[in-house]
């Protein structure tokens, strides 16, 4: 195990090293959004390996990571199926369009490391658009409490039956019959309280799956991270705009 894990992590090197090589050419915008996605998405996936049991360093130290950030990046790497962009408005189900939009404040800065809270929302995107086959919304809302950070996930899908909802947080547990896809609610869930922070279902917040990220509040501070998508970006994400990946 630790050999293969060894050559995929030279392999994304190789991925990191090439997008590295082609953003520093000035590629045109469209270009440059692919090769940003493909370089932060490699870097995560290494991440990821350096997670399992003694192949690597562990989960990684909390640090200062900026939520808006992390959730637009998040809206880059996830996209719906079969597109390249997410719509410009509302999509009703059914319309085979999806959109989505982000309502968080700019300046939350929860204390994890950012790879991890890019994994839980990439994580909750997937699966509402695999609830959403046809088309239909997603909103994520990010808010403080005091000390607490929280970020809401909504979708316009059917919504999480009551009698699974005791078992959704069940580690292999899914509904869509497919195994082994990846690392489900119960790793999120997992990742989270190893940072003080949780993840709930929520059933009394309206229509669709509701999902609720609870995470530390910290003030700015910490040092810069790996080059990511916002690095990148002429322009922060504005609380309440419709991210439109285009």
């Amino acid at each position: 195990m630790g050999s293969i894990a060894h050559d995929i992590k030279q392999m994304l090197m190789v991925i990191t090293g090439r997008a590295g090589l082609l953003l520093a050419q000035d590629p045109d915008p469209e270009l440059r959004r692919h090769l940003q996605a493909m370089e932060l998405a490699a870097t995560d996936a290494g991440a990821m390996l350096g997670r399992l049991p003694g192949l690597g360093t562990g989960v990684p130290p909390a640090g200062t990571t900026d939520v808006l950030k992390v959730a637009g990046e998040s809206c880059r790497l996830i996209l719906p199926p079969g597109d390249l962009s997410w719509a410009e408005s509302d999509a009703s189900a059914g319309t085979g369009t999806w959109s989505l939009e982000l309502r968080i404040s700019a300046d939350l800065e929860a204390g994890l490391p950012a790879q991890i809270l890019r994994e839980v929302i990439n994580n909750l995107l997937t699966n509402a658009l695999e609830a959403m086959p046809t088309g239909g919304n997603i909103v994520l809302t990010g808010s403080a409490v005091g000390d607490r950070i929280f970020l809401v996930v909504q979708d316009t899908g059917p919504g999480v039956p009551v009698d699974l909802a005791a078992r959704i947080f069940e580690p292999g547990f899914t509904t869509s019959g497919k195994k082994d896809r990846g690392l489900g609610l119960a790793g999120c869930r997992a990742l989270l309280q190893q940072f003080g922070g949780d993840l709930v279902l929520d059933l009394d917040a309206g229509s669709g799956a509701v999902f609720k990220i609870d995470l530390p509040r910290t003030t700015a501070g910490a040092g810069p991270g790996p080059r990511d998508l916002q690095s990148h970006e002429d322009k922060a994400l504005e609380p309440g705009e419709i991210l439109v990946v285009d």
